[in-house]
């Protein structure tokens, strides 16, 4: 199944398709509950901004502005 995403952001939209994945058979119980969605970008636009994030953020990263233990939205995990 393929399904449309649109997010409007400050930067323009961008546009998606999402596929879900799921693994294992009905008789198999702890492959029954593992599924994976995939977000591909939907066109030339969305790629393209896709790529100046990760190059932005590998940019942020090697000069350090990036903690190391962070996730890939760039925040620190949460501690309890």
């Amino acid at each position: 199944m393929l399904l449309p995403l649109l997010l409007d952001t400050p930067d323009g939209p961008l546009a998606f398709h999402s596929t879900m994945t799921t693994f294992g058979a009905p008789h198999d119980v702890t492959l029954a509950e593992l599924a994976l969605e995939t977000f591909l970008p939907a066109d030339d636009a969305t790629r393209a901004a896709l790529h100046a994030a990760a190059a932005a953020r590998a940019q942020a990263e090697e000069e350090g502005a990036v903690p190391e233990d962070s996730d890939s939205t760039g925040t620190a995990p949460l501690t309890t």
